[in-house]
């Protein structure tokens, strides 16, 4: 099976389906939203590189709780939400391409990342990683349409890489935004819940998932750079591991009862629980 059969396999709300909101052709997607959707202008683009493409929105995953890396992590209110919490807002797939190929799109490319390690470490989507390219929804829809033709002539992992460069130059910079984004959500929780009530439930989980997602996105990330290990770890994966895990901690998060209860005061913002 490939990854474009797996992907069109999936039922969405129409077909009495509950993984997702649409999964259809691009093209019919793009007729149900407005031309000022935030989006339009990327997905149009997208669409005209081939007109065969096939969309899923809001496609719910699951966190795999027997992984080596959630394990360490170790933040235990992503385990307390409900279970389809955790959602990619895009994932556009196609059969004319290198003999199916499928993309995730999130609004930030460390969320993106993040939800591509959650994803492939399902067993029925690990075999294949190698078959998924991890975009952001602020990228412009020329660099997408490059990236994606370069598949032509390069392996994905050459073409991720690239991708990367777009948004973060090195692991350092991808730390000290991801901390950044993880102050700025603490920051901005309450006032959001204290604005609009009625939602409180969905802003909490939405933090919580963004929060998981940036310690995902940071240990992952450090534990699959070799250029890490050799140099900076001179080969030892265990030191490799424990640093990975110090940075994962880095990610500031308020409590989940603390989100419930209102108290924004700063000793309920934690790095460990």
């Amino acid at each position: 099976m490939s990854i474009y059969e797996l992907f069109n396999e999936i039922k969405d709300v129409k077909h009495e389906g509950t993984l997702c909101d649409f999964n259809g052709y691009l093209e019919d997607y793009l007729g149900l939203i407005n031309e000022e959707n935030p989006n339009f202008e990327l997905l149009n683009g997208i669409f005209e590189l081939d007109n065969d493409f096939r969309i899923i929105e809001n496609l719910k995953i699951q966190i795999n709780k027997e992984s080596i890396s959630n394990q360490i992590i170790k933040y235990r209110d992503v385990y307390k939400i409900s279970d389809n919490a955790i959602i990619i807002k895009y994932v556009l797939y196609s059969k004319n391409i290198n003999e199916g190929k499928a993309f995730i799109f999130d609004d930030e490319f460390i969320f993106a990342k993040g939800l591509y390690y959650i994803l492939t470490e399902d067993p029925k989507y690990y075999e294949y990683r190698n078959d998924l390219l991890t975009f952001s929804l602020k990228d412009d829809y020329l660099s997408v349409k490059n990236s994606i033709r370069s598949l032509q002539n390069n392996k994905i992992g050459k073409v991720q890489k690239d991708i990367d460069q777009r948004f973060i130059k090195n692991y350092e910079e991808g730390l000290a935004l991801a901390i950044q984004i993880s102050e700025d959500l603490s920051t901005n929780i309450f006032e959001n819940i204290k604005n609009d009530r009625k939602n409180k439930a969905r802003y909490i989980e939405e933090n919580i998932v963004k929060w998981f997602l940036l310690k995902k996105f940071l240990y992952v990330q450090y534990m699959i750079n070799k250029n890490i290990l050799n140099q900076v770890h001179e080969g030892n994966v265990k030191k490799q591991r424990n640093q990975a895990k110090l940075n994962a901690e880095k990610i500031r998060f308020v409590p989940l009862s603390s989100l419930w209860r209102e108290e924004s005061t700063t000793k309920t913002i934690t790095e460990q629980q």
